[in-house]
């Protein structure tokens, strides 16, 4: 996993995807967001990765994607999709 930084003024933050409050019930943590300053990770990560904005996060995720290889292109199709139903599942209950 990689975490993204933006430059907040002066300092660099960590910028990361949460979960949402409809799965904090099963034991997953809630990150606020104000936009102004980083965010708690909700996934340890390997990699830190600093950004002057997120058009460079863009294009540097769109070259990592083209970077996997067909099994794991795969791998992530089929995935992806039971991962957000599981937690679809877990927001209806």
């Amino acid at each position: 996993m990689t975490i993204s930084e933006l430059l907040f003024g002066d300092s660099w933050q960590p910028v990361d995807a949460s979960w949402d409050s409809g799965i904090v019930h099963a034991g997953f943590p809630l990150h606020e967001w104000n936009s102004t300053n980083g965010t708690d990770i909700a996934v340890p990560s390997t990699e830190i990765i600093r950004w002057d904005n997120l058009a460079q996060r863009s294009l540097h995720l769109a070259a990592r994607s083209r970077e996997l290889t067909e099994m794991q292109k795969q791998s992530q199709i089929e995935f992806y999709p039971k991962l957000n139903i599981w937690l679809n599942e877990l927001r209806e209950n």
